[in-house]
């Protein structure tokens, strides 16, 4: 069976990688060249420590390992978690997956663009000023948040809802154990803001929004004495929400990672539900039952997003007041919020003040 994966990507070469494995013919497309793989660089690059139930970690490709995170409510109130997370550089971490598939098989296409898919499912390419016509048994769209696949499967879909993520590179003096996040409205509405140092000279500042991310950045730094100075490198991009109507499967083609819009509401983080999906893509192919409930994960991270928009910064206080007590602490530093349902349950068990919250979902 040919399968081809049209984006290569971290959900793209991962599933080619996956696919490759179980000995399907797979071809990976990407209108970049192999070196611009992961550029430009789009997200944090923070990665719960989940992801080594799914690739081993490399030295080539991880910055540092954090210990504790802290958090900040809008009144300067922190809190300091137990939490091992890992930072990666995005750059060599996709090129890693890419490297992975081509090993189990994968033939990758790179400088391929995308530009048509006909009515009876061929993929039209553009290579070096010539079109290419291929015609797979099964497509595969990994084609990010502007993928032509999805808006092939969803013909009416007119708009996708977007955050967008305002990052910078700076330098100064930072505590490489410990990343932080802040949360307050007049700063990062909707979300939360971060800082992620790399090593203890070197740091990841940023926030996402819906609306004005640079007009907010510049607060963000303002708020931390951050001078302009101090900036190395700036990175933006578009991270789409997730959408549970979207249209993710059709007759042979698949969508999966940010084209499927396999991204936590809560966080806005997408490696390890993109991996999932994959995972459950080959599992699909292979005639075996898929391991994870992604629609129902993500759905419960969406809901809490729900909550959370409604939050006033008095809000976020009482909640991080509530967070602060010993028992809440202890389980957030041993539940991992890729699959918040358990961490949920128990909290509500621990600490029942946390259900005045609900009220807000409706």
């Amino acid at each position: 069976m040919n399968i081809a994966i049209v984006g290569a990507g971290p959900i793209g070469s991962y599933a080619a990688y996956q696919l490759s494995k179980q000995g399907f013919n797979v071809h990976l497309f990407d209108q970049k060249p192999k070196k611009e793989l992961g550029k430009p660089i789009q997200c944090t690059g923070l990665l719960t420590s989940e992801i080594k139930k799914f690739i081993p970690l490399n030295k080539n490709f991880l910055i540092n390992t954090f210990s504790h995170v802290e958090v900040f409510s809008p009144t300067g109130k922190k809190i300091k978690i137990n939490k091992t997370e890992y930072l990666v550089d995005r750059i060599k971490f996709d090129q890693h997956l890419l490297n992975l598939a081509i090993d189990q098989g994968t033939t990758f296409y790179p400088k391929h663009k995308l530009i048509s898919i006909t009515s009876n499912y061929q993929l039209i390419f553009k290579h070096k000023k010539k079109e290419k016509v291929i015609s797979p048994d099964i497509i595969i769209g990994a084609d990010g948040p502007s993928s032509l696949i999805t808006k092939h499967l969803n013909p009416l879909l007119l708009k996708r809802d977007y955050y967008v993520g305002f990052q910078a590179t700076i330098k100064g003096n930072f505590n490489p154990t410990t990343y932080q996040t802040l949360f307050n409205n007049n700063l990062a509405p909707e979300l939360f803001a971060w800082l992620v140092p790399e090593s203890s000279t070197m740091a990841r500042i940023g926030l996402a929004t819906r609306k004005r991310p640079a007009h907010y950045f510049t607060k963000l730094l303002a708020h931390l004495s951050i001078s302009p100075k101090n900036i190395i490198e700036k990175q933006a991009g578009t991270i789409p929400i997730y959408t549970p109507n979207l249209i993710t499967k059709q007759d042979n083609i698949y969508l999966l990672g940010d084209a499927a819009g396999h991204v936590k509401a809560t966080t806005l983080g997408g490696i390890i539900p993109g991996f999932k999906a994959a995972i459950n893509l080959t599992h699909k192919l292979t005639n075996r039952q898929p391991p994870f409930h992604i629609s129902k994960n993500l759905n419960l991270h969406l809901k809490i997003r729900t909550i959370l928009n409604k939050f006033s910064n008095q809000d976020y206080h009482k909640l991080i007041n509530l967070i602060s007590k010993p028992k809440i602490k202890k389980l957030l530093s041993t539940h991992s919020r890729e699959s918040p349902k358990k961490l949920l349950q128990k909290i509500f068990l621990k600490e029942p003040r946390f259900l005045r919250f609900l009220k807000k979902l409706f």
